[in-house]
This record gives C-alpha cells, sequence and structure tokens, in this order.
C-alpha cells in the first residue's frame, strides 16, 4: 500500500513539473534559435566557415527555416562542397524569405561551377523579372550573350543595365568589340558548356564556331606560317560541321565573315540570302550587307546598310571606317572624313582594350574616353551612363 502511495504521489509529482520541464526545454530552444540568426551572420563576416556551418546545421535541425538553409549553402558553397550548397539553396522558395539569394546562388553556381549556362540563363530571366535592377542576373546574361555572339541581345540587355544603373565597366569593353566579340578564352569557355552539355546543339555549334574565330584573331594579330596553316586546317575540318541554326545564327555569321575576309562576294551574297529575319536587330549582319553591297557596286544599298548598322549599334568603328569609304565614292567627302576621323578614335580604344588583361580590368581613364567616343558616335545613353559612374564614385 505504503508503495503504491509512492508511486502515485511520483507520477502525481512529475505530472505537476512536466509542464515546467516543457517550458524550459521550448525556452531554452528558442533562446537558441534567436541567437543563431547573429551566430551565422559572426561567423560570416569572420569568414568561419565550420562555424557558420556548425551554426547553420543546429539551426536546421531546431527548425528547417529559410535562414538556416541559406547560411548551409553558404558555407559548403565556400568550402568547396558544391553540390551540397546546390541542394541546401534548392529547398528555399524563391517568394519566400531569402528566395532571391537562394536563386541567385543557384545561378552563379550553375554558370561559373556546373558549367550549364542555359539552366542558369533562364534562372537569371526569371529573377529580372522580379527585380529588373538585380546586378548578378544581368552580368551573367550579358557575359552569356557576349559569348554567344548575341549581338542584338547583348546590345538590348547592356543598354538595360544602364538604365538600371546596374552596368559594370566590362559592359563598355563589350559595345566597343561588339562587331567582333573576340575574347581571349571564348575557345575555353564554350568548350567547357558544350562538353557539360553535349546534347546541346546550339553550345556545340558555338564552340566549333569559338575555334575558328579565335584562330583567325591569332593570325591577324600576329601571322606567321605555324598559326596560318593552324587556321586553315581548322576551316577545312570545322565549317562542315557547323550547323546553321535559325534561332542561333553564329555559323552563318561566321561564313560571312570569313567570306569577306577572302573578298569572296558570291559566296557573301548566297549566305546573306540565307540570314533569318530573326537577325534584323543584329549590326553584324547589316554590316555585312553593307560590304556585299559596295563590293557589287550598289552604293546607294551600301550606304542604306551602313545607316543601319550604325543606328543599331552607333559605336561600331569598323562599320563607322567601311561606310566612310562609301561615303567617299559617292562624294561625300567631308562627311567621310567626319565618320573617319570618329572611327579612328573607336579603333585607338579598341586596341588599348585588347591589351587589358581582361575587361573587367578596364581603368576609369579609358572608360572616360569611351565616354568622350560614344558622344561623338551620338550614343548618349552610353556616354552619360559612364558619367553617371563617375560622379557615383566621386561622391
Amino acid at each position: 500500500m505504503k508503495t503504491r502511495t509512492s508511486i502515485i504521489a511520483a507520477v502525481t509529482l512529475f505530472v505537476l513539473l512536466l509542464p515546467l520541464i516543457l517550458g524550459s526545454t521550448l525556452y531554452r530552444r528558442n533562446q537558441r534559435l534567436q541567437a543563431l540568426p547573429a551566430a551565422c551572420a559572426k561567423a560570416f563576416r569572420d569568414k568561419n566557415w565550420k562555424n557558420l556551418e556548425a551554426s547553420a546545421r543546429e539551426w536546421t535541425r531546431l527548425q528547417s527555416t529559410p535562414g538556416g538553409q541559406y547560411w548551409l549553402g553558404i558555407s559548403q558553397k565556400e568550402q568547396g562542397n558544391f553540390d551540397a550548397a546546390f541542394r541546401a539553396f534548392e529547398t528555399i522558395p524563391l517568394d519566400g524569405i531569402r528566395g532571391i539569394d537562394a536563386a541567385i546562388e543557384r545561378m552563379e553556381l550553375l554558370f561559373h561551377y556546373f558549367q550549364l549556362p542555359l539552366p542558369a540563363i533562364q534562372l537569371a530571366e526569371q529573377l529580372l523579372k522580379l527585380d529588373p535592377k538585380l546586378a548578378a542576373p544581368r552580368r551573367n546574361l550579358i557575359y552569356f550573350h557576349a559569348m554567344m555572339l548575341h549581338r542584338a541581345e547583348l546590345l538590348r540587355q547592356i543598354h538595360l543595365a544602364i538604365e538600371d544603373h546596374s552596368d559594370l565597366p566590362e559592359h563598355y569593353a563589350y559595345l566597343l568589340t561588339m562587331e567582333d566579340l573576340g575574347f581571349r578564352d571564348a575557345e575555353v569557355v564554350t568548350q567547357k558548356w558544350s562538353e557539360a552539355t553535349p546534347t546541346s546543339e546550339v553550345l556545340k555549334n558555338t564552340y566549333l564556331a569559338r575555334q575558328i574565330r579565335t584562330a583567325r584573331t591569332a593570325v591577324l594579330s600576329s601571322s606567321t606560317p605555324e598559326l596560318a596553316a593552324r587556321y586553315a586546317a581548322l576551316q577545312a575540318e570545322i565549317l562542315p560541321q557547323l550547323n546553321q541554326l535559325d534561332s542561333e545564327p553564329i555559323a552563318l555569321d561566321t561564313q560571312l565573315l570569313l567570306a569577306m575576309d577572302s573578298g569572296n562576294t558570291e559566296q557573301a551574297g548566297q549566305l546573306l540570302s540565307q540570314v533569318p529575319d530573326s537577325s534584323a536587330n543584329d549590326p553584324g549582319f547589316w554590316r555585312y550587307r553593307g560590304w556585299y553591297a559596295m563590293r557589287i557596286g550598289d552604293l546607294e544599298q551600301a550606304d542604306e546598310a551602313y545607316r543601319q548598322a550604325l543606328e543599331l549599334h552607333p559605336l561600331g568603328w569598323q562599320t563607322r571606317t567601311e561606310y566612310a569609304s562609301v561615303l567617299r565614292l559617292r562624294g561625300r567627302s567631308t562627311e567621310a572624313a567626319a565618320a573617319q576621323s570618329v572611327a579612328a578614335q573607336g579603333a585607338d580604344l579598341v586596341a588599348e582594350i585588347r591589351r587589358l588583361p581582361h575587361a573587367q580590368k578596364i581603368p576609369f581613364e579609358l572608360l572616360k574616353r569611351i565616354a568622350t567616343y560614344a558622344a561623338a558616335c551620338d550614343s548618349l545613353p552610353v556616354a552619360n551612363g559612364i558619367l553617371r559612374r563617375q560622379q557615383k564614385s566621386v561622391k
């Protein structure tokens, strides 16, 4: 009887103490949850990725929240565990807390680590619909279109960046080199993209074209028998493999460029007849039309084509140089001299840009000269964009 009474008393005491025990546990848990965001932020500031991971894992264990998953993803990314980082960021809904931040991190991983530009660009476009002023998605879009030789879309994206004040110095370098968009690393980058997505005809086509264009740039920069032989061999090997895709006219563009180099007017005319309507806003094809019309003696048509190219892209110095020749042939020597003078400024600027280790390293003094050139080309949005950057840096 006594034992039974003791058991009843113990049970009664436990029942009475249970709310206190649970309350104390819940209190400690809540206190810890309140402390963990600050602990994660401090570990991030200190770049202590192990501590950040420990705090983030504790946070996600106590409560499944976007904040904990975000910091866990950051800790994994900074430690080089990119697959784990991507999985953590992927759990965070786009329309919730940390949603845009996590989506940007996923985009960066897709683009720069996994070498999967196509899904990365889809995500970038989705993010820009939510907020057009986001710098990282715009930057990746611009880089992608530059590598893919999408001149029309590249121009559109750069001007949107200038309007939204998310422009970067490298974007102005892209504008100056728009006519050929030759980058030292273009062949390497597009090779990685093609190998990461071997089923993509678009990426394969771009890599093939980039091989030829890189070899061409090397020959133009420093012609040697070895470089010339390699260039000829690449043309013989690669040109038959290029597929002309209406949505991706890089193959057609490359073939037209080679026809223009060799002075093959007949081939250029045949290729120009194949230019799709979707390329109407590409200044490169208008330049090719101008060259072709001048070669066959149709100066009026050449004048019109070059003016269209310059309307789409006023900073095109090669186009302006060729247009000066048309003006001269049409007896408009004063206009020709003015066009040639402006074109010479552009040529000098491009030569300096080519000598830079990377487009991101463009000095501000060079940017100011680009602004002067843009103003001379009547491209005031570009000139004003650079001046705005200058005023912002002074403040």
